[in-house]
């Protein structure tokens, strides 16, 4: 904009308008006060100061005017002189049907009143919309009759100052961004006739203040909009239509089934019981699925209805889609953790998934979500255990009619029969148990016909596989007896299988019978066999003897040096000594919240080396794998009293209340993993296969998991409960740094931070005496000063001679690469980061020397 050359004053605003695009707010507002300042001095036909002050107020609250129809506006000229666009002096410019209640007054020095504000799309045309805020400066305009600022990008909340404008018929904010409550003030001015407010985000109710006047409202596409619509703008003409909103008609219309509560908050669970899905171990079929679920609650808005799905991850529906719940609720007495009962609703739901078949093997995994009757809807969801599907019964085996597995024609036993079978199969959810009956076949003396008699209850032996019965009553000679022995899985399926039948002949008490000579000559010729082959084994048997007695002398100098061990700290004054792995400490549980217990605690992060390879490498395999080390790293979390605080992937966090459960814990943990019998298929993959060491002993087998262990200490960490799933949260430098020293492990080992090895130092009994070597001096990056980190490479008596290289990702300060660590002791004396005065022994060459 090019302004025509003139006194000092023009001059002055030429320099103060002719700016970069990009220049701030502050120097727009500088431009329109200067223009407010030469017109300080009112003169006839001209804008009366005050609306000019209130014009410039209004334009500051805009980002930039570039581009835009303000950037029109001349300063050198008066905002009513017709060169300022939008501006609208005279009732003659405003709409012809708000004119008969506008009237063109002046003051008496004959100023001109702004009555318009036409800045919306009519003026605006092709111009870059409108950025920025209503400032209430806009309130001052006390003759404005008519207002349009629709079609641009305003956001905020419409100023209260507006409630001033008592002279204003047209109001016509539509289409932006303008968020907060509906104004209520709205139905106080008189001669407001209509108030477009739609397409913008305001939310909340339609307050009754609209009830007074005679405007008429369109607060159409506010999504947030909720609650109920006031009985007076109820089938009245005064309110549009309020689709796009979540308003609730008191009365039928088109758009009653539209509507929601006006509730921020999303559904809760149950304090006792939580939000909680109970589904089987396994589903017995591929297409049908059953569940039942509770605990969702919302005292504000009520729960509105429920959707289901299912996924093969927690939380995910991959499998299939989310579906509305239909069933009906009923209700059950619930038992929640702490011992009480109380009475919920419960909805069961019984599936077909007509178009979907459920595979066996993988697990799934059951998402109920919760929505509230708030508007917009909220929601809550909670996911289930692992379900598997398992749609047979166990693969039958044998079933003998005696005590020893065999079968036999006849017995001589007179109250009592036998049975036993071998182990039925299933490589789905396994046996879960056997139960057996004893049924007598009895011959009628006068037709010969067969009657089945049950001579006993179902017997329920659990995983036994064999049985003596007595019976209340004797045999009868020449009658059949047999056995029907029956498996269940673990989805609760069963398969039976029929003994074959035998007999009793009790007159050849007192004698040999021609069964038993048989079977004697049998075992004659077997026993000829058997010492035939006992001699060709007894060369075999001399070696693996040797052998065997070669590692009894080993395991049994382990115990004595184990015992030694212990004789000599119990000498000492470490507290808490008592035989084996000493006592353990629990973690509270997280219904006691953040106590002394948490004040320092020792953290345990681990993590599958290369697991983003394995896994595409071979998915099924990996996955397989993965549910076997999360089994173990639970079974471990449990014995050594563990708490889990949060599982990512393959990676556990967890916390121990003592620094020798920790390191208990981690030794146990990496022999379980080399101990397990791997499938082929997890032993194929790359980071998975069988390492030996140069005698022959293996080293690696599995997934080699790498850990590190740090003790928090007090001021260090910071424990919480989470608001809704009451689960402790720990925060605080000592997280990052156990962070830090798991990062930094190889697959397989343990590594220890200074604190950690202090702290276990006071008792190395408790961890079953560990061997602890110095891995050298380095920089975290969660620690300004370099620290010492150590490493557990086994426990005294059980070898495993794992060899690493320097530590990953963090910098080695010392030893130098040339030098080698021989001894290491420690002693608390305080320093950076708590740090341990150490004394150590480095060779280099033929020299000795100590830092």
């Amino acid at each position: 904009m090019t302004l025509p050359q003139g006194n000092l004053a023009t001059r002055t605003m030429q320099n103060a308008f002719v700016v970069p695009t990009a220049c701030s707010t502050v120097l727009l507002a500088c431009r329109m006060l200067l223009l407010a300042l030469l017109v300080c001095q009112a003169q006839p036909n001209s804008t009366l100061p005050a609306d000019v002050d209130a014009l410039v107020g209004f334009v500051t609250g805009f980002t930039a005017v570039e581009g835009t129809v303000l950037a029109a506006w001349d300063v050198n000229a008066d905002p009513c002189a017709g060169q300022w666009p939008g501006v609208m002096c005279s009732c003659e410019d405003l709409p012809s049907s708000i004119q008969p209640g506008c009237h063109n007054t002046a003051n008496a020095s004959g100023s001109l009143r702004v009555k318009g504000l036409d800045l919306g799309p009519v003026v605006s045309g092709t111009s870059r919309p409108l950025e920025g805020t209503i400032l209430p400066a806009l309130g001052s305009l006390s003759e404005l009759a008519y207002l349009d600022l629709s079609n641009n990008k305003l956001s905020g909340t419409v100023p209260d100052a507006l409630a001033r404008l008592t002279q204003l018929q047209w109001l016509l904010l539509n289409s932006n961004q303008l968020t907060g409550l509906l104004p209520s003030y709205l139905g106080s001015l008189l001669k407001l006739h209509k108030a477009m407010l739609q397409n913008n985000k305001f939310y909340g109710s339609i307050p009754a203040g609209w009830c007074g006047g005679t405007v008429v409202y369109d607060v159409s596409n506010n999504y947030a909009l909720c609650g109920p619509v006031p009985k007076c703008l109820v089938n009245s003409s005064r309110l549009g239509t309020i689709a796009g909103t979540y308003l609730s008609p008191t009365a039928l219309s088109p758009d009653s089934s539209i509507g929601g509560a006006c509730d921020l908050m999303p559904p809760d669970c149950d304090a006792d019981v939580g939000c909680t899905i109970w589904t089987p171990k396994y589903w017995t079929s591929q297409s049908i699925v059953t569940f039942n679920f509770t605990g969702f609650m919302d005292y504000e808005s009520g729960i509105s209805h429920y959707d289901w799905g299912i996924g093969s991850t927690p939380s995910a529906v991959d499998v299939f889609p989310l579906t509305r719940v239909t069933a009906d609720r009923v209700l059950k007495d619930i038992k929640y953790p702490s011992g009480g009962i109380k009475k919920m609703l419960v909805t069961p739901v019984v599936y077909n998934l007509t178009t979907l078949s459920l595979l066996e093997g993988p697990s799934y995994y059951v998402t109920v979500v919760a929505y509230n009757g708030a508007g917009p809807p909220l929601s809550t969801n909670t996911t289930s255990l692992p379900v598997k599907v398992d749609t047979s019964g166990p693969l039958p085996a044998a079933v003998y009619n005696t005590y020893n597995f065999q079968q036999a024609s006849t017995t001589d036993m007179a109250q009592s029969l036998q049975a036993s079978w071998d182990n039925f199969t299933d490589a789905q959810s396994g046996v879960a148990g056997y139960t057996v009956q004893f049924f007598q076949q009895a011959r009628s003396s006068r037709n010969g016909s067969i009657t089945l008699v049950n001579l006993t209850d179902l017997l329920e032996l659990g995983l036994v596989n064999r049985v003596q019965a007595k019976l209340g009553q004797k045999l009868q000679e020449g009658d059949m007896y047999f056995a029907q022995v029956t498996a269940v899985n673990g989805g609760g399926l069963n398969t039976t299988v029929k003994g074959q039948p035998i007999s009793v002949e009790r007159s050849m008490e007192g004698a040999v019978g021609a069964g038993k000579t048989a079977l004697i000559v049998v075992m004659c010729g077997v026993g000829c066999l058997a010492l035939g082959a006992l001699l060709s084994v007894l060369i075999m048997r001399s070696s693996v003897h040797q052998q065997a007695m070669r590692e009894k002398e080993r395991q049994q100098e382990a115990k004595q040096l184990k015992a030694l061990m212990y004789a000599l700290v119990s000498h000492s004054d470490m507290p808490g000594i008592q035989h084996g792995m000493g006592s353990s400490t629990l973690m509270a549980p997280p219904t006691q919240g953040a106590d002394a217990a948490d004040k320092e605690v020792a953290f345990v992060f681990t993590d599958i080396e290369s697991s983003t390879e394995l896994s595409n490498q071979d998915p099924d395999a990996f996955k397989q794998l993965q549910e076997v080390h999360d089994q173990i790293m639970r079974e471990g979390i449990a014995k050594h009293h563990g708490y889990e605080i949060i599982t990512e992937g393959d990676s556990f966090q967890v916390a121990f209340a003592t620094c020798q459960a920790a390191v208990a814990f981690c030794i146990d943990i990496q022999y379980r993993l080399l101990e397990m019998t791997w499938s082929k298929d997890v032993l194929k993959l790359n980071a998975c296969k069988a390492v030996r060491g140069s005698t022959g002993e293996i080293l690696f087998a599995g997934p080699r998991v790498r850990m590190g262990v740090h003790w928090a200490r007090e001021g260090t960490v910071a424990v919480r409960l989470h608001n809704l799933t009451r689960h402790k949260v720990y925060a605080g430098p000592a997280v990052q740094i156990a962070l830090d020293v798991s990062e930094a492990a190889h697959g397989g080992q343990i590594v220890l931070s200074e604190d950690a090895v202090a702290k276990l130092s006071e008792n190395m009994a408790m961890a079953g005496f560990p061997v602890i070597r110095l891995v050298g001096l380095y920089q975290l990056p969660s620690i300004p000063c370099p620290v010492f980190l150590f490493s557990v490479t086994e426990v005294v008596g059980k070898p495993l001679r794992r060899q690493f290289t320097s530590l990953r990702k963090i910098k080695q300060v010392w030893p130098p690469q040339s030098y080698k660590v021989c001894v290491c002791l420690w002693r608390p004396m305080g320093g950076c980061y708590a740090r341990h005065r150490l004394h150590i022994m480095l060779v280099h060459g033929d020299m000795a020397t100590k830092p």
